[in-house]
């Protein structure tokens, strides 16, 4: 087994609960079973049947982030879970929690750094969702809550800001490892 993947599961099974301490949020107490009751074709519907097909529950506070997977067809391993806290940054979201799992994901997993790009550049390029009021959706059908493609321009980013963050990842990136040869060369928006 990778030591990368036992380590970032503890770092992460010890933090989410201080991170959601800070959620100025109610907790949606709500079972896989609970949200399966929700009318068929609805997120809430959908959310418990993944949730029940992953042998996951909620997590209080934190239960968009469950929803982020479903919603962008992001795996739930812990690439998976850096790749999605990229697509998020990439979709606008910024928190201290956030970055660090963006370093940390820069630093333990350098031969990855493609797969990041790729799930940041595909949070820039979906309509802003990472901040909608999940909670208020679950009964909207799926189609109308899942993400869109934005065509170029049409949605304002702070790609500026966000572009000069990662090009310093990617100058760290680039000094500490190029020389390893052990290194592997909206219609919701008014819901806001």
């Amino acid at each position: 087994m990778d030591p990368r993947t036992p380590l970032l599961t503890f770092l992460f099974e010890h933090t989410h609960r201080p991170y959601a301490w800070f959620k100025r949020r109610d907790p949606w107490n709500l079972s896989p079973a609970d949200l399966q009751a929700f009318p068929v074709g609805s997120l809430g519907h959908a959310l418990g049947h993944y949730l029940e097909a992953k042998g996951f529950t909620l997590m209080p506070k934190l239960e968009s982030h469950d929803l982020a997977h479903l919603l962008t067809d992001t795996p739930t391993d812990v690439p998976g879970e850096i790749a999605l806290q990229f697509l998020l940054f990439g979709n606008g979201k910024r928190s201290a929690y956030l970055l660090g799992v963006l370093a940390m994901g820069a630093v333990l997993y350098p031969e990855l750094w493609s797969t990041w790009m790729r799930a940041f550049r595909k949070g820039r390029a979906l309509t802003r969702f990472w901040d909608l009021p999940f909670r208020e959706l679950l009964v909207e059908p799926v189609s109308a809550v899942r993400p869109t493609r934005c065509y170029p321009g049409v949605a304002v980013r702070q790609a500026s800001w966000a572009s000069s963050i990662l090009n310093t990842f990617e100058a760290v990136r680039h000094a500490t490892f190029s020389s390893c040869s052990s290194v592997k060369s909206s219609s919701l928006s008014s819901l806001r």
